[in-house]
């Protein structure tokens, strides 16, 4: 990953190779970007306010490297920060092996691979394992929660309606007489 440097905050961009044909990452022309043209997410676009034609750079982490990159596209199935760019100038950009890889997206066990090779295997139940835990820890609080906003919203109301008729105390008493 790379990062987004700003003077306010540091972020964490994804930039992902995508092979022709990726039933995963499914971009209408992506093999036929040219120079440094990529797709990027629509949160990305978003955040950033950037649109097709647009130039942004990217910063290494932990080295003095920047590359720049044109928005080509905006890929809308995606709801993280991420960059996406055809396989082969993945590799270009980043002086890569023709062969290299990090990572592959698959809904199968992959078996071809040695099992001393995989770092991780991440599943559906890793993902919403994080969400499982949080609503098993803070799932009772969240009823408690519910009823302190419901009467702090009613105390609140009340304490309004009371200064609207207090600020309007003359006026209300000249439509009595």
């Amino acid at each position: 990953s790379l990062v987004r440097k700003s003077d306010v905050l540091d972020e964490e961009v994804s930039v992902y190779g995508i092979a022709d044909g990726s039933r995963y990452v499914q971009i209408d022309n992506l093999s036929g970007l040219e120079g440094n043209k990529v797709y990027i997410s629509a949160p990305y676009a978003d955040k950033y306010r950037l649109a097709v034609g647009d130039t942004f750079t990217l910063d290494e982490k932990y080295e003095s490297k920047q590359y720049t990159f044109t928005v080509a596209g905006i890929y809308d199935r995606c709801q993280s920060i991420a960059v996406f760019l055809p396989m082969d100038h993945y590799r270009d950009i980043f002086d890569l092996d023709a062969d290299a890889f990090s990572g592959f997206l698959s809904d199968t066990e992959i078996t071809d691979i040695d099992e001393d090779n995989v770092a991780t295997v991440i599943t559906e139940r890793d993902i919403t394992k994080m969400a499982d835990q949080l609503d098993h820890s803070m799932g009772s609080y969240m009823t408690y929660f519910q009823y302190l906003c419901v009467l702090l919203s009613a105390v609140l109301i009340y304490l309004l309606t009371k200064l609207i008729i207090e600020k309007n105390e003359n006026a209300i008493s000249m439509v009595k007489i």
